[in-house]
């Protein structure tokens, strides 16, 4: 479905290549899935993905009373802060646990899982 639409970068995103380079990445790795041999089990694999360690960044902390902290790790801090800046954020929801019935699930694509069907 990714590669019947038109792809058009969003106005505050610079990307590094050309959409087309990233088209014709994304066609070749398709093409070597669909004529490699088909993994379908871990163990099927005939290496394991070797990912590089992330660094933890260092970034400044200001506590309550006004002391600035350098600290190494991930940054946390809430939602309603980003917000008050006014910086662009991504909601994750979805419903409450306890508001489904019993023996449904709750897809990642937020579509509802009926055991029934």
């Amino acid at each position: 479905m990714v590669q019947d639409v038109e792809w058009v970068p969003h106005p505050d995103v610079t990307l590094d290549h050309p959409v087309a380079e990233y088209r014709a990445l994304l066609n070749a790795w398709v093409k070597g899935r669909e004529q490699g041999s088909q993994v379908n089990l871990y163990t099927d694999a005939p290496d394991y993905i070797d990912w590089p360690v992330l660094e933890k960044p260092e970034y400044e902390f200001k506590d309550s009373r006004g002391f600035v902290h350098k600290i190494k790790g991930w940054p946390m801090e809430s939602l309603w802060c980003v917000k008050a800046r006014g910086e662009i954020t991504t909601e994750w929801t979805r419903p409450a646990l306890r508001t489904l019935k019993d023996g449904h699930h709750l897809l990642a694509s937020g579509k509802l899982l009926d055991p029934a069907e």
